[in-house]
C-alpha cells in the first residue's frame, strides 16, 4: 500500500519533476528548393517528337524548435512521462500539394511505472507479435520492402498496459488489453502477449540477439453497447465474433434462417514467432550479419447450440423438437525466412543511385552482398461437425462430418540476392544489383481428395471393397481427407534481375556521369504474379505494363477470356544514360535512352496478322482508330520494343 502511495504521489508532483529543452519559438524557413527541367524526346517505336517541362518549388517553415519534456528522478521507484515534438529539421511546417500548412504534433514517448528495473506502461499498444525487417544489400532495414514477417495473433487488442523487465541485457514485457467495441470500450473482450528479448547489447555475447513472442485472445464471446441504453449487448455470434464459416451436415436436416445465430461461440487466435540474429565483425570493415524469423498462427473455433421448435426440420419438413449440434475447428499457418548480409559499411539513407535501382523501392541500402530466402511452410485445417437428435425423426440417432486439408503454395521458396558496391571498389564507382527468383513445384498432380464412411459401407476411393461391421447403423460418420498445392500459371521456375552501374568522371569543376542498367524477368514471373508475393509487393522493381518493363504479347490457351492468359515471351529493358554537371552553376544536362521490352515481337499497329501460312487474322491487339474499324481502345499501343531517347537540361537549388 505504501508503495501506490508513493507511485501516486509522484505522478503528481509536476512541480518537482526536472525537464529537458522544451519546444521553443523559433520561426525561420529551413530550406527553400526548387527546379524547372525541359527535355525533348523521340518515342522510337511510334516514330513521335515532342517536348516536355516540368518545375516544382517548395519549401520547409519551421515555428518552432525539436524538444521534450520529461519526468526525472534518481529514486528506485518513479513515474516517467516523456512528451515530445520532432527536431525542425526532420518534420517541420511545410507547404503541401494542396496548399494548406501542416505541422508536426506532440506525442506521448513514454509513459511508465518503474520499479527498479521493473515497470509498468500505460500507454495503448498491440497483442501481435513477429514483424521482423531483414537487413540487405538492397532494400534493407527500415524499409517495408525488407519486412518478410508480418504480425500475427490476435489483432486490434490497443486498450490495456503492459508490465515487463528491462536492462541491459534482457527484456521481458507482458501485454493485457482489451479491445475497443464499436460503441464502447467495454466489451469483456480481453488478449495477452508476451514477448522476450536477449538484446544484441548483451554483456554475454555482444551482437547477438534473440527474441521470442506469443500471444492469445482470451474471451469466449464479446459484449457492446447498444447505443442508446447503455445495456450491454452480447455480439458472440458467428459474424460479429468474427469465426470462420461454420459448415454443418445438411443431408438430413434442414436449418432455418433463424438457425445462422450460433450461440456459445468460442474463438481464438494464438500467434507465436522466434527471431534470432547475430553481427559478427571479421574486421574493423567486414561483418557478417545472419538472422532466422519464424511466425505462426492457429485460429481454433468451437460453436454448441440446441434447435427446438422450428429451427430446424427433417428431411420430409417435419419439427424436430430437439436437435444438438456442435462445430469445431482449427487452421495452422507457418512460415519462415532466413537471410545473411557480408557487409563492408553502415546502412545509408539513400537509394543505389544507379538505373532501376535509384527509386523508392531502394531507400535504404547497405554496401554488401546478401540474400533473404522466404519459405512458407504450410497450411493445415481441420473441422468437425456433428448433429445428434430424436432418432425417430431424424432416423439417425447422429451424423459426425470431419474434414482435413492441408495445402501449399505454388511455390517451394523466394530467394532475394543483392549487392551494392559503396566504395569498395572506387569511391566514385556504383554497383548495384538485385534480383527477385521463386522456385515453382511444377504442374504433376498432388491433389489428393477421398470421402468416406465409417460404421457403414465404405465409400472412400483409396477402399472401395472394404465393408462395415454393422450395414446399419444408429450413427454415421464421413470424413474427407484432401492434400494439394496450388498449381502455377507456368512451371518454370521465376527469375526477374536488375543491374545498375554509375560512374562520376571528375574533369576539373565538371562531372561526367556515365550510367547503364539492364532489367531482365522471364515469363513465369509474371505469370506466376511473383512480385504480389508480400513483401515484394511494395515499390515494385519488376512490373509489367506500359511505361514499365513493356507490354508483352500474350497467347490465349483457349477460348474462355483473359483469365486464361499467359505472356508468351521474357522481358528485357536496357536503360543508358549520361549526366553532365557542373559547365553551369546549379544546372544539369543529360541525354538517356530508355528501352521498352527488348524481347517483344508482335506489332501492335497491324490490322491483321499473318498466321498457319498465309491465312490472315484480327490482330487481337490491333491499334487501329475506331473510324477506321479499329476498336480504338489500345491507341498508344504499337510495337513497344526500341523505347524512348530523351536529352535535356535542368536548373535547381
Amino acid at each position: 500500500m505504501k508503495k501506490i502511495v508513493t507511485l501516486a504521489a509522484i505522478a503528481a508532483l509536476a512541480g518537482g519533476m526536472i525537464f529537458a529543452d522544451e519546444p521553443v519559438a523559433d520561426v525561420k524557413v529551413v530550406n527553400f528548393t526548387g527546379n524547372a527541367s525541359v527535355e525533348w524526346g523521340v518515342d522510337l517505336d511510334a516514330g513521335k517528337t515532342g517536348f516536355k517541362n516540368s518545375e516544382e518549388a517548395k519549401f520547409r517553415a519551421s515555428v518552432f524548435s525539436g524538444g521534450d519534456k520529461a519526468t526525472s528522478s534518481d529514486d528506485d521507484i518513479w513515474a516517467e512521462l516523456k512528451i515530445k515534438v520532432e527536431n525542425a529539421d526532420d518534420t517541420v511546417f511545410g507547404r503541401t500539394d494542396d496548399g494548406t500548412l501542416k505541422s508536426p504534433a506532440p506525442k506521448v514517448d513514454t509513459a511508465k511505472f518503474h520499479i527498479f528495473n521493473f515497470y509498468v506502461g500505460i500507454r495503448s499498444g498491440d497483442t501481435v507479435t513477429g514483424a521482423y525487417k531483414f537487413d540487405g544489400a538492397i532494400r534493407s532495414a527500415d524499409n517495408d520492402n525488407a519486412k518478410w514477417m508480418s504480425d500475427v495473433g490476435p489483432a486490434d487488442y490497443t486498450q490495456g498496459i503492459v508490465a515487463g523487465y528491462a536492462d541491459d541485457n534482457f527484456d521481458f514485457a507482458l501485454d493485457f488489453r482489451t479491445r475497443k467495441g464499436e460503441k464502447t470500450y467495454w466489451t469483456n473482450d480481453y488478449a495477452i502477449a508476451l514477448e522476450a528479448q536477449l538484446k544484441d547489447s548483451n554483456a554475454f555475447l555482444p551482437g547477438l540477439f534473440v527474441k521470442l513472442g506469443g500471444s492469445v485472445n482470451l474471451t469466449d464471446e464479446r459484449f457492446d453497447n447498444d447505443g442508446a441504453t447503455g445495456k450491454g449487448t452480447r455480439t458472440s455470434d458467428n459474424d460479429k465474433f468474427g469465426a470462420p464459416g461454420v459448415s454443418l451436415p445438411t443431408d438430413h436436416v434442414n436449418f432455418n434462417p433463424k438457425t445462422l445465430y450460433l450461440s456459445d461461440v468460442s474463438y481464438n487466435v494464438w500467434g507465436y514467432s522466434a527471431q534470432a540474429g547475430y553481427k559478427l565483425s571479421l574486421d574493423d570493415t567486414y561483418y557478417v550479419k545472419p538472422a532466422v524469423a519464424f511466425t505462426g498462427t492457429t485460429k481454433t473455433t468451437n460453436v454448441k447450440r440446441t434447435y427446438t421448435g422450428k429451427d430446424a426440420e427433417n428431411a420430409s419438413g417435419k419439427e424436430i423438437s430437439s436437435l444438438d449440434v456442435s462445430y469445431s475447428a482449427f487452421e495452422t499457418n507457418l512460415d519462415l525466412a532466413f537471410g545473411v548480409l557480408f557487409g563492408w559499411g553502415e546502412t545509408k539513407d539513400d537509394n543505389a543511385g544507379v538505373p532501376y535501382l535509384d527509386g523508392d523501392m531502394a531507400k535504404k541500402v547497405t554496401p554488401g552482398v546478401s540474400v533473404v530466402v522466404g519459405l512458407p511452410l504450410f497450411t493445415q485445417s481441420e473441422s468437425v461437425a456433428e448433429v445428434s437428435g430424436d432418432k425417430s425423426k431424424l432416423g439417425k440417432a447422429s451424423w459426425k462430418e470431419t474434414k482435413k486439408k492441408t495445402a501449399d503454395d505454388a511455390y517451394i521458396a523466394v530467394v532475394t540476392p543483392s549487392f551494392f558496391s559503396g566504395d569498395l571498389i572506387n569511391e566514385n564507382l556504383k554497383i548495384g544489383l538485385y534480383s527477385e527468383m521463386a522456385f515453382m513445384r511444377g504442374f504433376e498432380d498432388r491433389t489428393q481428395t477421398g470421402w468416406y464412411t465409417v460404421d457403414n459401407t465404405k465409400q472412400n476411393l483409396n477402399t472401395p471393397d472394404e465393408k462395415a461391421a454393422d450395414p446399419a447403423p444408429d450413427s454415421i460418420e464421413t470424413v474427407q481427407v484432401e492434400n494439394g498445392h496450388k498449381s502455377p500459371v507456368n512451371a518454370n521456375n521465376a527469375f526477374a534481375l536488375a543491374l545498375g552501374l554509375s560512374y562520376d568522371l571528375k574533369l576539373d569543376s565538371v562531372t561526367v556521369t556515365p550510367k547503364f542498367g539492364v532489367r531482365f524477368a522471364n515469363g513465369s514471373y509474371f505469370d506466376n504474379k511473383i512480385n504480389e508475393i508480400s513483401p515484394l509487393t511494395s515499390n515494385k522493381v519488376f512490373e509489367a505494363g506500359w511505361g514499365k518493363m513493356g507490354v508483352q504479347r500474350k497467347v490465349k490457351s483457349n477460348g474462355y477470356g483473359a483469365a486464361n492468359e499467359v505472356y508468351a515471351g521474357d522481358f528485357l529493358n536496357l536503360k543508358l544514360r549520361c549526366d553532365v554537371a557542373g559547365l553551369l552553376d546549379n544546372t544539369t544536362f543529360w541525354a538517356e535512352y530508355a528501352s521498352a521490352n527488348l524481347l517483344n515481337d508482335i506489332n501492335y499497329k497491324d490490322e491483321y496478322i499473318t498466321s498457319n501460312g498465309n491465312n490472315k487474322t484480327k490482330n487481337p491487339y490491333y491499334n487501329g482508330l475506331a473510324e477506321n474499324g479499329g476498336s480504338g481502345n489500345n491507341i498508344g499501343w504499337y510495337n513497344v520494343r526500341a523505347g524512348q531517347f530523351t536529352v535535356g537540361t535542368k536548373i535547381s537549388f
